[in-house]
């Protein structure tokens, strides 16, 4: 981001002095505060971060997210260390399934006067809280701050601790970093619908128990085997189903994607919520479509960064895209790094992560948790 980002550092050790030799690096660069996103394997000892974090000379946030992204290059070990310009501090809202005039309360009290610009949002990607806790945002800044952010959370989709400051480890948990400048992005994901609408009969936060009046997993099930032609080896679950995401019709935009995780009996749990009698579509598509999605995303994005990215060098485009649509794009997936490169300002380097779930605000202002979503954004005019 243009005034942001005062250098992004690659520690590939994953130990703790790896992580603090980079660190020294990005304070010898004159950063005023640290954004680090670690990954989830190998996993650095998360316990020991807090001390070292306290040790420092500036406010440090960190969280454990399935992968980095760095220079068209991507990596699920080490740490993207990201030292910020701006002494930057961020509000830490914890158990965040709370009732909403509780989280409400908590907001009102980390952002007590005018919202802020801009918004940077971490926040547990597997927390039932996640939906609840984006409407809270958005009710206490309004539309006119523009929110960017992701989903922590590991590779192996377990629901552990995932975000670090200096005064302890979170699980459950968001982390608000307020920022002077707005911000904007560009959204795309590529998805195609094959199937539906379908009426979710029976749902509970991010657990879909039936579709259609029929149990949730057999009608699935039956779709895709359907689709595909031939029976499907469901033994491993995610191996099918992140080919084969749910979908809900939005009405300025694509649909807004869930990712089928796991499934528990008949039972099909998502990344985020879906309410019940809401009408689905089951979506799919085939590389290029997601290749070029990315792309249109980028250059989305591109005319409304602010103007001196077209003319300074280094300066940082961040990306923020799902961990399944890595996996889903396998060998494949570095085509869509550098269709993003492409697409930027021949000087703009680009740097982030891969999510357990991306988050951006609307063209309306509505802050929306996505999936399977490649948002890239950078400081805004």
């Amino acid at each position: 981001m243009a005034i942001v980002f005062s250098s992004v550092h690659v520690e590939r050790t994953a130990t703790l002095e790896g992580l603090r030799e980079g660190i020294g690096l990005a304070l010898e660069r004159g950063a005023k505060s640290l954004l680090i996103f670690l990954c989830s394997r190998p996993q650095y000892d998360l316990q020991q971060l807090p001390a070292l974090f306290a040790e420092l000379p500036v406010p440090v946030f960190a969280g454990v997210f399935p992968g980095i992204i760095h220079d068209q290059e991507h990596f699920h070990d080490g740490a993207l260390i990201c030292g910020m310009t701006l002494e930057l501090t961020p509000c830490l809202v914890e158990d965040i399934d709370r009732p909403d005039e509780l989280i409400a309360e908590e907001l009102a009290q980390c952002f007590p006067g005018a919202s802020p610009a801009g918004a940077l949002l971490l926040i547990d990607g597997q927390s039932r809280g996640i939906d609840n806790f984006v409407a809270c945002l958005y009710d206490r800044f309004g539309p006119d701050t523009t929110v960017f952010g992701a989903g922590a959370g590991y590779l192996d989709f377990s629901h552990n601790p995932c975000l670090v400051t200096a005064s302890g480890v979170y699980q459950n948990a968001a982390m608000v970093i307020g920022l002077p400048v707005p911000l904007a992005f560009g959204v795309h994901h590529g998805w195609e619908s094959i199937a539906g609408p379908f009426l979710v009969t029976g749902s509970e936060g991010n657990r879909i128990q039936s579709i259609n009046y029929q149990p949730a997993f057999s009608f699935y099930r039956d779709i895709l085997e359907g689709h595909a032609g031939q029976a499907l080896d469901f033994s491993d679950f995610f191996s099918v189903a992140k080919s084969y995401p749910f979908g809900m019709a939005q009405l300025d935009s694509e649909y807004l994607v869930r990712d089928p995780i796991r499934s528990q009996g008949e039972v099909i749990e998502c990344a985020g919520s879906i309410s019940p009698n809401t009408m689905v579509y089951i979506l799919h598509a085939k590389p290029p479509q997601l290749i070029a999605a990315a792309a249109q995303a980028t250059l989305e994005l591109r005319p409304k960064l602010a103007p001196n990215y077209e003319r300074a060098e280094s300066l940082y485009a961040v990306v923020v895209d799902c961990i399944s649509r890595e996996l889903f794009l396998g060998p494949d997936y570095p085509a869509e790094l550098a269709s993003i490169q492409s697409a930027l300002p021949q000087a703009t380097l680009i740097a982030g992560i891969l999510s357990l779930g991306e988050i951006a605000s609307s063209s309306q202002g509505v802050i929306h948790f996505l999936n399977k979503t490649t948002v890239i954004g950078g400081a805004g005019r």
